[in-house]
């Protein structure tokens, strides 16, 4: 018989957290409403928002590596199939549900 668990599966678990932060953390910051018109580089995306370059380059490059935005020529842009369900002022958008997911996330960070 083999055995239930392996320490792949464990540490997976473990790290199941990552991808929903990134995503979470795009939807706060309304990242995706942002980079869905036109394509923009970090630069212009921190000079738009307020937002600090550095900490914003990890979180567009995250978003990227998930296939969230696309990054092309250094310029990052929400995927054209994710738009409908992740800008501000879609009738489909998901926004509101991954912000109360983020809300349940500071709640169950007091466990």
């Amino acid at each position: 018989m083999e055995p239930r668990f392996n320490p792949e599966q464990i540490l997976a678990v473990s790290r199941g957290f990552m991808e929903s932060r990134i995503l979470i953390t795009g939807a706060e910051l309304d990242l995706f409403t942002l980079l869905a018109d036109e394509p923009l580089t970090a630069e212009q995306a921190a000079e738009r928002t307020g937002y600090h370059l550095r900490p914003l380059v990890v979180i567009l490059d995250a978003l990227s590596a998930l296939g969230f935005l696309v990054k092309k020529d250094d310029r990052y842009q929400t995927d054209p199939d994710a738009q409908p369900f992740l800008r501000s002022d879609s009738p489909r958008s998901v926004l509101p549900m991954i912000l109360h997911a983020g809300g349940i996330w500071a709640n169950w960070s007091q466990l």
